[in-house]
């Protein structure tokens, strides 16, 4: 009687759990965003705006947070090397998102490299942000439960049609200039910094994902003298070594790139502003050309409306 009262449990429990995650899904494919709008209900507007773009148009992607979307200019780069690029970036975000930005990314485009901001592998993150992102993973609900506001009985299980694409290609243009003070920036020392371990399940993961898909992977520290030391750049050389992944830290080549850092901060060391971030998206133009054979598509058919939009972000520029 026993067992058989226990299996019969066992079986209401597991049924149970069955009906939610069916009305789990069902919720989910609802509260979609149908759009990649913030009138959908879209998160992290600019991160996403690559949806609006032409599938496998875009060779580059840079993840990140904000030290990615204020330090990388993409139109920069379609100048000078005619390289299709974007920055998918989200303020705060650490590996997690990161994550979960290129499984993304991957639906909709074959990029050939992607760019790591190594702010990401430095954040303070706990098991609750992986926990999170598993559940967003499976249920997006969890994700997208404020889209209610913006539900309308035809929005319920419309088809998915993207239609926004970032002006700026997800750079935050900022002219501001407010100087940092460099004293003892990057001074050297054996000691490193902890990375948490829910960065390193993240980053172990995104590894074997671009592995999988065929996609070079480079790490990018950019200049910030209030987010990085030497510190960090040892922990994040070393993780980097051991899976035999490129590290480019700019922070280390602050004199290379041309960092002035009395004019070239928006917020006393803490991110670019424009000037500075022209100067690091040339530097590592140069380094990718270098590096990857990316193909120049200025000349391309079907890439014609990458220079309208270079028109008109130098229209948008006023730092004068």
């Amino acid at each position: 009687m026993k067992k058989s009262g226990f299996l019969s449990c066992l079986g209401r429990a597991v049924g149970f759990l069955l009906i939610l995650a069916l009305c789990l899904q069902v919720l989910s494919v609802a509260f979609r965003p149908k759009d990649n709008r913030k009138e959908a209900g879209m998160h992290f507007l600019s991160a996403h705006g690559y949806l609006g773009l032409p599938e496998d148009s875009v060779d580059v992607f840079f993840l990140g947070d904000s030290m990615a979307y204020s330090s990388y200019i993409p139109m920069e780069l379609w100048q000078q090397q005619g390289i299709t690029s974007y920055v998918s970036a989200e303020g705060g975000g650490a590996m997690n998102v990161g994550y979960d930005l290129l499984r993304e990314i991957i639906q909709y485009q074959q990029p050939r490299l992607v760019v790591l901001e190594a702010h990401m592998l430095a954040r303070v993150t706990d098991i609750n942000d992986g926990i999170l992102s598993e559940a967003a993973r499976l249920f997006s609900i969890f994700q997208d439960h404020d889209c209610w506001k913006d539900l309308t009985p035809e929005s319920l299980f419309a088809p998915v049609l993207y239609t926004y694409t970032d002006p700026h290609l997800g750079y935050w243009l900022n002219c501001k200039s407010k100087a940092a003070d460099p004293t003892g920036f990057m001074a050297p020392t054996d000691e490193k910094a902890d990375l948490s371990p829910v960065n390193r399940i993240y980053f172990h993961r995104l590894v074997r994902l671009c592995q999988r898909e065929g996609i070079s992977l480079l790490i990018v520290g950019s200049p910030s003298t209030e987010n990085w030391n030497m510190e960090k750049h040892n922990a994040v050389a070393e993780l980097a070594d051991a899976y035999q992944v490129p590290f480019l830290d700019l922070c280390l080549l602050s004199d290379e790139v041309g960092i002035d850092w009395s004019s070239d901060s928006k917020d006393r060391g803490d991110h670019l502003n424009y000037n500075g971030a022209m100067k690091v998206t040339s530097y590592l133009g140069d380094y990718l050309a270098d590096h990857y054979d990316l193909p120049d598509h200025r000349e391309d058919a079907g890439y014609e409306g990458w220079w309208d939009t270079l028109e008109a972000f130098r229209q948008d520029v006023d730092c004068r």
